[in-house]
């Protein structure tokens, strides 16, 4: 339990801040013109915006357990966050 703990206070927002200044390097190679508090707030929006269905799919994990239902929620829920994502982040870019 202290692991999780450490990793979900620590870590993870690490990695979030890491990926949204990857994200935005790559959008200025394509000719991006936004900052980079643009990406980061791109990124942590989309991730507080996903996170009822994120929810929703630790529900079902626990009642059902791994089934093809909780792969095709897990599929859709990752689709989600990365159209929202990617959405926010080309509006930050422009």
């Amino acid at each position: 339990m202290a692991g999780a703990l450490m990793a979900t206070l620590f870590l993870v927002p690490l990695f979030a801040y890491a990926l949204a200044g990857i994200s935005h390097l790559a959008a200025r190679a394509l000719g991006g013109k936004g900052q980079g508090i643009g990406a980061r707030l791109a990124l942590f929006w989309a991730m507080l915006a996903i996170s009822p269905a994120m929810l929703f799919q630790g529900l079902l994990a626990g009642f059902v357990g791994p089934s093809t239902g909780l792969t095709v929620v897990g599929v859709l829920v990752g689709l989600g966050f990365l159209t929202i994502w990617l959405n926010m982040l080309m509006e930050v870019e422009r």
